[in-house]
């Protein structure tokens, strides 16, 4: 009898550390591969201590020494601590994999009532069912009733069911209900685990069979003219995405205004409100990216860029700036060629009466016809025979002509800056204009950062603010006050962009202030956010969105190719070229006299030597 006892003490002994060691090596390969596949940075195991057997325990100590020798961190937690650890790791750059061992229905219930409050987005999971103490839990695991674990549609959960060689992903796209997909496959190989797809996890191929997905906008969308082209470009986009996803597109919440918050509160208004509150999945309007926004919404990826504008309607005629013409040159180079027109025919006289006795003022109103002659590209009528003045005339046709060279290609440049259809080119112009009113979309945040700022300059531009009663409501409000008023409307160039096609009037735009990104909001731990971001990265990368802005807010072409010129466009050339006439006039009366005179200066010169003769 003793000796049968001691037999099956000794079987006994050997067979559980045989069972205990085949277990070690699945849970440490299932782990393990999970680990490396979800790019998980360390491994926290929750276990439930209060009916966990000595070998179980030694197994899961033995299996924490194993992976801590792989360079996974390894830590082993109870139950009750593992809400704490959970937050803990919320907001940090890296995130764990978790991982749970069920040996009873005590066990899944409280693994339930964890995932109730739990961030199901933020951590990769790997669930065990073990029925070796309750065999129902394997049960609950092949035929899961409804949503087990309050899962969503981005829930990174993989699950090992009891004695299955199958590893599947669960998630939820009803609150009732929990899909499963195969992911991988347990073999006797040296890796332990057979992957059924190239990426685990895969959020953004994931369908959501046509569930409700909820749009908020501006009523800007909705509202523009000429069958809303604007709203035309984002439903295109809103159409390819509902096709990539298998979502309906549910009720459109239309706003007045992106929204605010105002001083000392944390509740919003507006678009940006409704998705505080979660009333809604999706900005549709873009939305500047800023700090003070980021902490109650999360942005997909830039979307657009551009530039704050002062935007003003355009003047009648081109304001040039009639000092344009002398801007060409810098005051010493023109001091340097008025110096030449009036020194050089005085030395070129002293040449010149060096070797002929003639008249000095003859002389020099000479060689001041010529000198004007040649800055004028004319030739010269009578070329001197002197070899000094021969050289002293070639160096300066050539400078006269290197003069009008440069003077002709800078004055073009020169024209085409200085004249300009805006009242002003720059904001310190606006602010020293002082005959516009500055306006922004009302309750906007531009409106607050003008009143709130305790900068000089956004102090200048709130007091040309009008009253926050007569701000525009949005956008489109805004260009029709342009088009009605003298104001100038500050915003982003995107909002011209998508409105171009519904002025009434021309429009100038001024930079007037630093590049700036626009992208779609959402919902924080929204559980769309990472397929929406990777379908809103792919249509960036190919520039759908800027091809669909583009394309639905064109510039009308003019019927004949040509736009109407005005006599008051022209008027500053006109008056230059009536000035040029003048004084070529004047210069051809002069230089008429003036041959006259010595014409007969030549002839009294003949009648005297003929005399003494």
């Amino acid at each position: 009898m003793i000796s049968l006892t001691l037999v099956i003490l000794c079987t006994t002994c050997i067979i559980i550390p045989i069972s205990l060691s085949h277990e070690l090596t699945r849970y440490e390969s299932v782990i393990k591969n999970t680990h490396d596949k979800s790019r998980s940075v360390g491994v926290v195991v929750a276990l439930a201590r209060n009916h966990l057997s000595f070998e179980k325990t030694t197994m899961w100590h033995e299996l924490t020494r194993t992976l801590s020798n792989k360079g996974i961190s390894t830590i082993i937690i109870d139950f009750q601590q593992l809400e704490s650890q959970l937050t803990f790791y919320i907001g940090k750059t890296y995130s764990p994999l978790i991982v749970i061992d069920i040996d009873t229905i005590e066990d899944l219930r409280k693994v339930e009532m964890i995932t109730e409050t739990a961030n199901m987005n933020y951590f990769g999971w790997l669930i065990f069912f073990n029925g070796e103490v309750d065999p129902d839990v394997c049960r609950y695991c092949h035929e899961p009733p409804g949503n087990l674990f309050h899962l969503n549609f981005a829930s990174k959960f993989l699950i090992s069911c009891c004695d299955s060689n199958i590893l599947q992903e669960w998630w939820s796209t009803r609150k009732t209900q929990t899909k499963r997909q195969n992911s991988a496959r347990l073999t006797n190989e040296k890796s332990g685990i057979v992957w059924l797809s190239p990426k685990l996890f895969n959020i953004v191929d994931r369908s959501m069979d046509g569930e409700v997905f909820r749009i908020t906008s501006l009523l800007d969308l909705r509202s523009t003219k000429k069958e809303g082209d604007n709203f035309m470009a984002i439903a295109a986009i809103i159409k390819k995405l509902s096709q990539s996803m298998n979502f309906t597109l549910g009720k459109i919440l239309w706003e007045k205004a992106y929204g605010l918050r105002y001083k000392g509160m944390s509740n919003w208004t507006g678009i940006i409100g409704r998705i505080q509150r979660k009333e809604a999945d999706l900005i549709l309007s873009p939305l500047i990216m800023s700090s003070e926004r980021y902490d109650y919404l999360q942005f997909t990826s830039p979307i657009l860029y551009g530039v704050y504008q002062l935007h003003v309607r355009k003047l009648d005629t081109a304001q040039l700036s009639w000092n344009a013409y002398f801007k060409v040159f810098a005051a010493d180079v023109w001091i340097v060629i008025i110096g030449l027109i009036l020194t050089v025919p005085i030395i070129l006289t002293f040449m010149e009466r060096h070797t002929k006795k003639s008249s000095f003022l003859v002389l020099l109103s000479k060689h001041y016809t010529f000198v004007w002659g040649v800055f004028c590209q004319q030739g010269l009528s009578d070329f001197p025979d002197e070899l000094p003045l021969r050289i002293t005339y070639i160096s300066l046709i050539t400078s006269s002509l290197i003069v009008s060279a440069t003077y002709g290609a800078s004055f073009m440049s020169t024209l085409a800056v200085s004249s300009s259809f805006a009242p002003f080119s720059s904001v310190e112009e606006f602010l020293r204009d002082g005959r516009y009113k500055l306006i922004v979309t009302r309750n906007s945040t531009f409106y607050y950062e003008f009143k709130n700022s305790n900068l000089t300059f956004m102090k200048q531009m709130m007091s040309l603010m009008k009253p926050v009663n007569l701000l525009p409501i949005n956008y489109e409000n805004g260009f029709e006050q342009i088009c009605t008023e003298r104001v100038a409307f500050y915003t982003h160039e995107v909002a011209k962009k998508g409105l171009v096609n519904n002025f009434s009037c021309e429009i100038a735009s001024i930079k007037a202030g630093n590049m700036e990104t626009l992208a779609l909001g959402m919902p924080r731990n929204n559980p769309y956010y990472e397929p929406i971001n990777h379908f809103v990265q792919n249509m960036a990368l190919k520039g759908i969105f800027q091809e669909l802005l583009t394309e639905h807010s064109t510039t009308p072409s003019l019927e004949n190719g040509f736009e109407s010129v005005y006599l008051q466009r022209i008027t500053p050339l006109i008056v230059v070229w009536l000035i040029g006439l003048g004084i070529a006039l004047i210069i051809f009366i002069f230089e008429k006299n003036l041959d006259v005179s010595i014409k007969e200066a030549r002839d009294k010169n003949r009648g005297v030597k003929n005399n003494r003769k």
